[in-house]
């Protein structure tokens, strides 16, 4: 939390964060240390752990070491490790960080491979143990990889280490847990914290320097390596940790850093060759080469002033929360909004909201990108990346591919939606359904539409079975049916809050838009890591995207079409009422929200305003039968009547998805729409004392719904004017109804 605070206040933006990326706060006794890249895939996963921070040098400049491990559909021997190490990144993670949450919640979702896999600390790979080691309440990373080696007789010790304590307490510490053997230290001898003096006093040890190495003399040395030379293999620990108290003797929750490592075996008497050690362990270096860093001479240290951390913000149903770093901050602050250059947006007073304070998106300014704290006594807080939601879930999303890319790519570039997408989103649907559930369907075709998944629709009796798992909630949130609800969305005007904005302003977009059509990569940065007093490494930087240029919508068709597209409509809408006839159907079941917000709005857009004629691309007339559209929806808005009574008879559930928020908008709207329309179309009476009734208790339902949760209240709240403002079914002189 202090390093990238530091980086934020001092040095740049980071235009991309909470776009692309999340950029996740955590904070302990020394410093958050671990080099860790955990990948993740439906059937694969990759962990790396080493001493390389995500910096030019760190990548291409410095030598570092960084062990691989891989599993595989073949080989999942070291699964353990990297569940173990998905769960590392929860214990770290803060319980209360929503986008957090939500990362680690897809990372479980996309790999399936991991639910039935018990994390462990060891396994065995081929012939060779392999361990994940981190600091635990009990014992630092040099304790358990003191255990790792166990009994075996050690003849030899080698550390390899860029930074130690002035002291050399953390060199000595693990000396003496191997019971002193002769010690070789390889160093960087241009930057040390420790004296020659103090070396001396090291009997058995010998001072290497790293430039003999092969690539020592061009690169900085910055990995960090123990080598065990046993009687029985070699043991091989690398990761974060310096060669210090604060690196392999911290404790969970205690004193020192957060670290990472991997510990390995192997073949006795192989690991220094592989390693390409030899050349800088065959001369001892001379202690007047030493010299110190910068930082660890005398009267060097700056005393920086620091801002205070502004706790975290991020944007969910159309509002801007904050949560302050503590539950003590005033209420009087303010939060100085800013894009994506840094640039001042607006400076707003933010609402209490329990333990978090919230305040509406204004869309006439924008999307904020980050935010600073502005507190009572005129003190400033480090800029806070906005994390928006839907963003992070939208660009987390991988490709499309097969069917569901072919149905996608009819929607690229479209800022219109027409009457084939409840269609398409029905066909979406039916492609992340299980896939047994797939295979039992495939067996029963007949119907010659439905040969192949990219034409199935979802069947009527299996709606809202998707959101019954948590991997169909998972793919209804990020899969392909979220594409086509933000298109609808767009086209409604309640999603352009979180839409393209400045991602324009990246000079590295190019590049990655590119980049499946190069063969060249590039990265720049080069020298050693710098780092703070407790061996951490300074990291900066920030990216942004680019937007693609729109396409028109379709051509419109003929009339017979129209008619044909619109029956369909009125088709889905009867199923739909079908379905929520069943007792045991919840509309607020996700599947079941995404279906009934996409065919509301889908349907109201072919509807001509009451008195109108029938049009190409309006073809439902609003009273002449028999497609009249206040008498089709109505049947649905009576439907949703009795099923929202239902579900608001169960207790208020403590988060309501934003899909979710959107429906209960979607049902509110329509029933309001159909009320002032059956008046202004003189309806029989008895029609419109229905809706009058249907309107009372849907708003009584919904208010149960909605209680103790004032932020989905109020989004549900603000979407009602921006679907009344898309949906303009009344002659002008009623537009005010």
């Amino acid at each position: 939390m202090t390093m990238v605070n530091r980086t934020l206040f001092e040095l740049a933006p980071a235009p991309r964060a909470g776009t692309a990326y999340h950029l996740a706060k955590t904070s302990v006794a020394g410093a958050f240390h671990p080099k860790m890249v955990l990948q993740l895939g439906q059937k694969e996963g990759r962990l790396m752990i080493g001493s390389a921070n995500l910096t030019g040098a760190g990548l291409v400049g410095n030598l570092e070491t960084v062990s691989t491990i891989v599993v595989s559909e073949e080989d999942r021997s070291a699964a353990p490790l990297l569940a173990e190490a998905l769960r590392y990144f929860e214990r770290h993670a803060d319980k209360k960080d929503r986008a957090m949450r939500d990362v680690l919640a897809r990372a479980r979702a996309r790999s399936p491979w991991l639910a039935d896999v018990e994390p462990g600390e060891e396994v065995t790979i081929g012939t060779e143990r392999v361990a994940f080691l981190t600091e635990s309440e009990n014992a630092g990373i040099g304790e358990r990889f003191r255990d790792f080696v166990g009994d075996d007789v050690v003849d030899q010790l080698i550390v390899v280490s860029p930074y130690a304590d002035r002291t050399l307490e953390g060199f000595s510490q693990l000396r003496a847990a191997f019971g002193r053997p002769a010690t070789s230290f390889i160093v960087n001898p241009h930057e040390q914290d420790f004296t020659a003096d103090t070396f001396e006093a090291q009997t058995g040890a010998s001072l290497h320097s790293s430039e003999p190495h092969e690539w020592g003399g061009e690169r900085p040395l910055h990995a960090k390596m123990v080598i065990v030379c046993g009687s029985r293999a070699d043991y091989v620990l690398s990761g974060s940790a310096n060669a210090s108290v604060a690196g392999l003797y911290s404790r969970l929750g205690g004193s020192g850093n957060a670290e990472a490592a991997i510990a390995r075996t192997e073949p006795a008497g192989t690991a220094i060759d592989r390693l390409k050690l030899s050349d800088c362990l065959s001369t001892p270096m001379p202690l007047s080469m030493l010299s110190l860093r910068h930082r660890a001479r005398s009267g060097t240290e700056v005393d920086r002033q620091l801002p205070p951390d502004g706790g975290d913000c991020w944007i969910e149903h159309g509002f801007i929360f904050w949560r302050p770093p503590t539950n003590s901050v005033p209420a009087e602050c303010l939060l100085r909004l800013m894009d994506g250059t840094g640039a001042e947006m607006a400076v707003s007073s933010p609402a209490a909201e329990g333990d978090y304070f919230s305040l509406p998106l204004d869309a006439d300014v924008g999307t904020p990108r980050s935010a600073v704290v502005v507190f009572p006594d005129g003190r400033e807080s480090a800029p806070m990346p906005i994390a928006a939601l839907n963003r992070l879930q939208t660009n987390a999303n991988p490709p499309r591919t097969g069917a569901a890319g072919r149905i996608l790519a009819e929607l690229e570039g479209r800022d219109d939606i027409d009457d084939e997408d409840y269609e398409r989103a029905m066909k979406l649907l039916a492609l992340i359904r299980p896939d047994e559930t797939r295979k039992r369907d495939v067996a029963r075709r007949t119907d010659d539409n439905e040969e192949d998944e990219e034409g199935k629709i979802l069947p009527e009796n299996e709606f809202g079975e998707i959101a019954k798992t948590p991997e169909g909630r998972q793919d209804l949130k990020t899969g392909p049916i979220s594409e086509m609800r933000r298109l609808v969305n767009a086209f409604l005007g309640l999603g352009a809050l979180e839409s393209a904005d400045s991602d324009d302003l990246d000079p590295l977009a190019d590049h990655i838009k590119n980049a499946n059509t190069t063969d060249r990569t590039a990265a720049d940065g080069s020298g050693a890591d710098d780092r703070n007093d407790n061996g951490n490494d300074d990291d900066d930087g920030g990216d942004t995207g680019s937007s693609r240029p729109r396409r028109p919508t379709r051509p419109k068709g003929s009339m017979s079409i129209a008619n044909a597209r619109a029956d369909k409509l009125v088709g889905h809408v009867d199923e739909t009422c079908r379905a929520l006839a069943r007792p045991d159907l919840d509309p607020l079941n996700l599947e079941s929200a995404i279906r009934i917000h996409l065919l509301v709005n889908v349907f109201l857009s072919r509807c001509a305003p009451v008195g109108e004629k029938a049009s190409v691309k309006h073809p439902i007339l609003a009273v002449e039968l028999p497609r009249s559209w206040i008498r089709i929806l109505g049947r649905l808005i009576i439907a949703l009547e009795a099923s929202l009574e239902r579900t608001a008879a169960k207790p208020p559930a403590e988060d309501i998805d934003e899909e979710c928020v959107e429906a209960l908008a979607t049902i509110l709207f329509c029933a309001g729409l159909l009320l002032d329309a059956s008046r202004i179309a003189e309806m029989p009476r008895a029609m419109v004392r229905q809706f009058e009734a249907a309107n009372a208790n849907l708003a009584r339902s919904v208010g149960k719904i909605l209680d103790g949760n004032p932020m989905a209240d109020a989004a549900v709240r603000q979407k009602l004017p921006v679907l009344m403002a898309k949906h303009r079914l009344f002659p002008v002189k009623h537009a005010a109804v």
